[in-house]
């Protein structure tokens, strides 16, 4: 997400572009919560060609055209309404070590 910056705070909406594959979405959104301002909830902006044309006239194709496209431009498979997780620093550290907690709570569950 080019234009998104994580130390400043948004408190109201705003407009993000992030790349997907082959296609750049456009969408609309603002932080989560204060606590998580990495998060977005965004509703996802289209033009008008993928409203008119592209969306009705790809599910009207057969399934091995559409999974075709959608490998190459997965932006328009996208819903309306997404939510977006920027990466934080430290954030790979911080999974890293909550792999081994996750690990094992998965093999109490299979008891």
């Amino acid at each position: 997400m080019g234009d998104y910056d994580s130390d400043t705070s948004y408190n109201g909406p705003r407009r993000v572009k992030f790349r997907l594959g082959w296609s750049t979405v456009s969408a609309i959104g603002k932080a989560n919560d204060s606590k998580h301002p990495n998060v977005l909830r965004l509703r996802v902006l289209r033009s008008s060609p993928e409203r008119i044309l592209v969306s009705p006239l790809l599910q009207w194709h057969p399934v091995f055209l559409r999974t075709f496209v959608a490998t190459i431009l997965p932006g328009l498979f996208l819903p309306d309404r997404v939510v977006v997780k920027k990466i934080m620093p430290g954030w790979l550290d911080e999974f890293e070590n909550e792999r081994p907690f996750t690990n094992s709570f998965k093999a109490s569950r299979a008891m």
